[in-house]
């Protein structure tokens, strides 16, 4: 379905005091590290979070002002912890204007072997901690922010979901991953729908391709059942390609995706219901597109 809205701005108030206000979840490195430097660099104010501050956004200038720079614990796969800190970003900032839901897990091996509490695990993180934060979003940007002082009290707001082509294009050996980001996608794509055009809050996917981190060689691996020993299928070469130290050289930077994201949200154009980010991104979801077109082409006569 298309979009009603028109493009976003940032508000800011009179320059050179740009008080738009920027929350990111899963600060500690990759993405969400890469785009707080750049948030700040850029003169915004930013909630940064992490499930533990004091080591995991250590990386941020001490020198950084409390009027531009809060810090915050945030387990997203607690109601508490994220009302916590949605409550104290509002303390603090008065406004939330764009909230990145970047915190995310990554397990991968044999699905019939993967554990339950493993899988329900990625979910909780990757599906229903994003989900809950972007439910209070709504109401935040559209009740909250018109009362703020600054930015003229302007109504609305930026909800980014940081997905995966996964979301969109699933991969052997990463079934709960996967599944756990096309969940996302549609909870995003509906409540996108369901917002009203006028409370000017916008909602989108942002789809990163393989990115230079820790998120993959830290990935949680899952036995291989005995039943599938000796076999060589996409699971077996895809992990192969995973563990290949050469592999993340393709891959794109973390600053890379930060930029993208934050041309996103201050281009001044409509935002798109998905943002792919990375070449190779841009060709696994074309390329599914495209083998999409060719399978309703063939099934259209089956009615």
């Amino acid at each position: 379905m298309g979009s009603t809205q028109k493009g976003y701005h940032l508000p800011a108030d009179a320059p050179p005091l740009v008080t738009d206000t920027l929350t990111v979840t899963g600060c500690s490195q990759g993405i969400g590290r890469a785009l707080c430097t750049l948030v700040l660099s850029k003169g915004h104010r930013l909630v940064a979070t992490a499930r533990n501050p004091t080591t995991g956004l250590s990386y941020l200038p001490e020198s950084t002002p409390s009027s531009q720079l809060l810090k915050l614990p945030l387990d997203v796969t607690s109601r508490s912890s994220i009302d916590a800190a949605l409550d104290a970003s509002i303390a603090h900032f008065g406004r939330l204007d764009v909230i990145v839901n970047n915190a995310g897990m990554f397990i991968y091996g044999n699905t019939e072997n993967t554990d339950e509490a493993d899988g329900r695990a990625v979910f909780e993180t990757n599906f229903w901690g994003p989900m809950t934060i972007t439910q209070r979003a709504v109401g935040i940007m559209r009740d909250v922010n018109p009362k703020s002082p600054s930015c003229d009290g302007a109504q609305g707001g930026v909800i980014l979901n940081v997905t995966s082509f996964g979301g969109r294009v699933a991969v052997a050996g990463s079934a709960f991953y996967d599944a756990s980001k096309v969940g996302l996608e549609a909870f995003t794509e509906c409540m996108a729908q369901e917002v009203k055009p006028e409370w000017n809050i916008h909602l989108s996917c942002i789809q990163p391709g393989g990115v230079r981190t820790g998120f993959i060689s830290g990935r949680k691996r899952i036995d291989e059942h005995p039943a599938y020993k000796g076999f060589e299928g996409t699971l077996q070469i895809v992990e192969r390609y995973f563990d290949d130290p050469q592999t993340p050289e393709s891959w794109n930077t973390p600053e890379s995706m930060a930029e993208g994201i934050y041309e996103t949200v201050s281009s001044d154009k409509e935002i798109p219901r998905r943002v792919p980010l990375g070449h190779d991104a841009w060709t696994v979801l074309m390329a599914d597109h495209e083998r999409t077109g060719r399978e309703l082409e063939a099934g259209k006569d089956l009615q």
